[in-house]
């Protein structure tokens, strides 16, 4: 039997304090068909997934001590999957990529079908429930689950009720020696400064809110995997260096010795193979790469230390960039202290603790992975997949999070922008950059997009009040 009440981690818990005043704590999955899905068999699918981790039919309670998550009682009168007539250049588009997602009262997982030329599906789930890596895999579960039902329409998938949705066991694995490292490189600011990066001022007029995204076509996404193997670097090591060159170019740096940027770093690697499945949680955390602009190098350079950055960023286990995280899992107790914090104060803290990086001139930038999806983890069967993507949401603090996403060869490079930090000719003019810093430019260039999203004086458009589906 399902359990009602879950508790909440405290990787949950900071998330959702933070969703108010940051608004874009989610993660959306574009997916462009070949021609017309079965809705009935993809709404039962989007179901008995969230039957199956139960952990994404619950809302987020915001009790003032110790929140928890609570079991619905009502999913089967969510609305959590619509059908609308319309395409990507549509309003409803639009609304559904860039309208966050309120755990204490909407469906956490929440998908859109636009009916068009072309079906594309859209699925959106809230990052305080799980981070990317998790969606990553949930968004083939959904999927797999699809196609069970064609060939037994009375299937029903196993109830993952054996997971580990905390850090405790990641802290388990770690050696005295290990946490002490982690303690000290947090306490005696052995770790590189965050924000190393001046975004261009702000211009007075009409500000842009919405997403661009450059798209690789799949033949320069070929020689560019092929590049990046005869090198020993992963397409992700490639798409760091092109960006760090290219921010170099449009941004200017606080300090002329030192250059940071972030990536997201799965920290599930370092479990034990028999370790329970962690299901849909926060278990994610941002590797912190540091170059030297003092150092005229080419691009090859360049990608070999961002190269060898990497690779020691996914075997060491010290090297947490996230300081909350690090505090964490050097000393676990900490987290059985910050349980009896009310999450008022935590609120209270996080709130001021964003509006002093919002009033610095230093920002920051970096790389949410979206990776190389796998076509046979996405394969419908019954439709062809001729295109995903991921977007993340608009977030109102001093960072920008480029999304990466390769499928089939080809690349697509999304970037949200907020009005509050970044100009769109700031956006596009980086995204050319990158564009012409990736080895192959002059023989296959990318091309860029954008889509504007509403503006509201009130804040994010709750899912209740899009657009009637046809």
């Amino acid at each position: 039997m399902t359990p009602l009440r879950f508790p909440a981690p405290m990787a949950d818990v900071f998330t959702y304090a933070t969703w108010e005043d940051m608004g874009g704590m989610y993660g959306c999955c574009v997916i462009t068909l070949s021609g017309r899905l079965d809705e009935s068999r993809f709404r039962r699918a989007l179901r008995l997934a969230i039957d199956a981790e139960p952990i994404v039919g619950c809302r987020f309670v915001p009790r003032w001590f110790r929140p928890y998550w609570e079991r619905r009682t009502d999913l089967d009168s969510l609305d959590f999957f619509r059908v609308i007539e319309g395409s990507q250049d549509s309003p409803q588009f639009a609304d559904f990529v860039s309208t966050s997602i309120d755990a204490a009262r909407e469906p956490l997982v929440q998908g859109m079908l636009l009916r068009g030329p072309k079906d594309a599906l859209c699925i959106k789930a809230s990052h305080v429930v799980g981070d990317g890596p998790a969606f990553g895999r949930f968004i083939p579960q959904v999927v797999d689950i699809y196609r069970q039902l064609k060939r037994n329409p009375s299937y029903v998938p196993k109830t993952n009720l054996n997971t580990d949705r905390t850090m405790r066991s990641l802290a388990e694995q770690l050696s005295p020696t290990q946490r002490i490292r982690i303690l000290a490189n947090v306490l005696f600011k052995r770790t590189p400064p965050l924000l190393t990066w001046v975004f261009p001022r702000l211009s007075d007029g009409e500000r842009f809110r919405g997403y661009l995204w450059l798209t690789l076509p799949s033949q320069r996404g070929k020689m560019l995997s092929r590049y990046g193997r005869s090198r020993k670097a992963t397409m992700t090591s490639v798409v760091l260096a092109a960006t760090y060159r290219a921010a170099r170019k449009v941004f200017r740096l606080a300090n002329d010795d030192v250059a940071t940027f972030f990536t997201t770093t799965d920290l599930r690697r370092f479990f034990p193979k028999d370790h329970p499945d962690t299901g849909m949680s926060n278990i994610a955390t941002a590797g912190i790469f540091v170059l030297d602009p003092r150092l005229d190098t080419d691009f090859e350079a360049t990608l070999d230390s961002v190269r060898k950055q990497l690779k020691a960023i996914l075997k060491d286990r010290t090297h947490i960039g996230n300081r909350m995280t690090a505090f964490f899992l050097a000393v676990p107790s900490l987290r059985f202290v910050l349980r009896f914090a009310p999450l008022s104060m935590i609120k209270h803290r996080l709130e001021k603790y964003t509006k002093r990086l919002a009033a610095r001139r230093e920002r920051r930038w970096g790389l949410t992975n979206g990776g190389v999806v796998d076509a046979s983890s996405v394969d419908f069967q019954d439709v062809g997949v001729e295109e995903i993507y991921f977007y993340g949401g608009i977030i109102d603090w001093p960072t920008i999070a480029i999304i990466f996403t390769a499928f089939r060869d080809a690349i697509t490079i999304s970037l949200p922008v907020s009005p509050k930090v970044i100009d769109a000719a700031v956006a596009r003019q980086l995204l050319e950059e990158i564009d012409k810093e990736l080895p192959f430019h002059g023989s296959d260039p990318g091309e860029i997009s954008m889509l504007s999203v509403p503006t509201r004086p009130g804040g994010n458009l709750p899912w209740s009040d899009l657009n009637t589906p046809a």
